[in-house]
């Protein structure tokens, strides 16, 4: 449940050796509180390390990790999500994460769409959006190179290869986009809270229409009297207070 990782790229926001120690040394301390089991601890010094903008998918992983054994699984879950953005392919994280998932109260079938475009196009399961960025880049730079060459000379074997980029650059475009939706533009939340109820208007006062459990992911639309309004995965909608959950 702990994977201990070196934050080489928290030198890229420090100028001199002196200042360069100081969060190296916090990570350090936080990874000696948590095998101490002194978790508290280690939660602060993690989140320390979050508020100087060390931002990393191993960083996220620990910080679910201490979350988990404090006994806490909608920050679990919360730093898990944020973790899986970065480091997509992570093996121990991917296994936290479904292993909590398994145990959550609230489980439901996901829509046939979701399941459709998650076959579809399964390795944005595995890339990170700046991964998908560059292959989507990489591609289209040399579907740019070979039809520049098609100016110069011409071959069956260079039309087929033109044919295959193009189908290529498709889909990778339609992969990228999907993605960049989901991560961007898409607001996610987790919830803190371990039962809330999820109200037909912004306020506590109006018909409570179902209840949600601590770790349920929820899509946010749009913020009212410090309410969001959100969608549960089966399309339910309503409000909840903005309080209880975590933003993605």
């Amino acid at each position: 449940m702990f994977k201990k990782i070196f934050l080489i790229s928290v030198l890229l926001f420090f100028t001199n050796n002196v200042c360069a120690q100081t969060p190296v040394q916090t990570f350090k301390t936080a990874n000696e509180a948590y095998l101490a089991r002194d978790f508290q601890k280690a939660e602060t010094l993690y989140q320390e390390l979050e508020k100087q903008g060390i931002l990393s998918g191993g960083l996220f992983f620990n910080l679910g990790n201490t979350f988990y054994r404090q006994g806490k699984v909608g920050e679990a879950i919360y730093y898990y999500e944020k973790a899986l953005r970065l480091s997509p392919r992570d093996r121990d994280l991917s296994a936290n994460y479904n292993y909590i998932r398994e145990r959550l109260i609230d489980k439901i079938e996901e829509p046939l769409l979701n399941k459709i475009l998650s076959y579809a196009f399964f390795w944005n399961a595995l890339l990170s959006l700046k991964e998908g960025l560059f292959f989507t880049l990489g591609a289209y730079a040399l579907l740019f190179a070979l039809l520049i060459s098609r100016l110069y000379f011409k071959s069956r074997m260079q039309f087929l290869c033109l044919l295959f980029l193009v189908f290529v650059n498709l889909l990778s475009l339609s992969s990228f986009s999907l993605k960049l939706i989901e991560e961007k533009l898409l607001r996610y939340g987790v919830l803190f809270a371990s039962n809330q109820g999820v109200f037909s208007e912004p306020t506590e006062q109006s018909v409570r229409l179902f209840e949600l459990h601590e770790g349920a992911k929820i899509k946010i639309s749009e913020e009212q009297n410090g309410f969001y309004k959100v969608q549960w995965v089966d399309g339910k909608k309503g409000w909840m207070k903005k309080e209880t959950i975590g933003n993605i």
